[in-house]
Order: C-alpha cells, then sequence, then structure tokens
C-alpha cells in the first residue's frame, strides 16, 4: 500500500471524546509517526514547534470533556498515548498494534473500548497465552493518560 494512502487511512480513527469517541479523527498520530516528529499542526498555525506536540507530558484524557473545542486536546491525548507506547515497545510494534486496532473501533466507542481495542490487536499479532504480549504496557500509557 503506498504510504500516502496508508497515512490516510490511519487519519480516520482516534478517540474523540469520552464517554463517547468517534472514528474520525485527526491526522495527529499519523503525521507524527510517519514523519517521525512529534509536532503535528505546525503547518496549520505556523508555529515551527508545532501547535501541538505528542511528546506533550501534560496531555491527559479527560473523563468527561465538555466543551465542543476538547475534541482537539482529546486527539493530542489520544496522539500521546500512542506516542508514549511507542517510546514502551518500539515503533513498529506500536504502529502495527495502532494499525490493527482500527478494525476494533467503532464510532461513539468510549476510552475503555480504544483500549480493548488496543490489546485485541495486541492478541491477534503477539499472543502470548491469554492475552497480547503488550497488554501491561497498553495499561501502562492509559492508565498514565488519564486525568
Amino acid at each position: 500500500m503506498p504510504s500516502c494512502i496508508e497515512l490516510r487511512a490511519w487519519t480516520m480513527s482516534s478517540p474523540r471524546r469520552s464517554p463517547a469517541a468517534s472514528t474520525r479523527a485527526s491526522p495527529t498520530t499519523p503525521q507524527a509517526t510517519f514523519f517521525n516528529d512529534p509536532r503535528f499542526g505546525d503547518w496549520v498555525r505556523d508555529e515551527p514547534k508545532g501547535a501541538r506536540r505528542c511528546d506533550d507530558k501534560s496531555l491527559r484524557l479527560k473523563a468527561d470533556p465538555q466543551d465542543p473545542q476538547d475534541r482537539y486536546k482529546v486527539g493530542a491525548a489520544w496522539a500521546a498515548l500512542l506516542g508514549d507506547f511507542r517510546g514502551l515497545v518500539g515503533p513498529g510494534v506500536a504502529d502495527a498494534i495502532a494499525f490493527h486496532s482500527l478494525q476494533f473501533l467503532m464510532p461513539r466507542c468510549t476510552y475503555d473500548t480504544a483500549r480493548q481495542a488496543l490489546h485485541h490487536a495486541d492478541l491477534a499479532l503477539f499472543p502470548a497465552r491469554r492475552n497480547g504480549r503488550h497488554k501491561a504496557q497498553i495499561d501502562q500509557v492509559f492508565d498514565g493518560r488519564m486525568a
């Protein structure tokens, strides 16, 4: 699959809001992953350091975002969570699990559903007894990014 198509396909999912999430999302994670660059939105706001960064340690998934603008904050926190996961297990493994997890997501999924989607993808790609090999790391990054 050409990388531009793969990059576009990956932009179609990211939990946006809690308790609901959506399979419509920003290109945050794939852009940062594809270019191995934590900045995103730099081209939107003409900010060389990035409008947002997925390596921002302060980003958290709020339990119940109310502001419509929170979808951008949630998208950035989701990208940060996946960036943390990349740091723990390596880019190849993390990207494969994140990409494969898309098939387990649905419109209006919750953060728990997103976590389970990563667990299902991990189990499918990296089986180890009853869980995937990276269950602990998935839980660690989720727990670390929840507000």
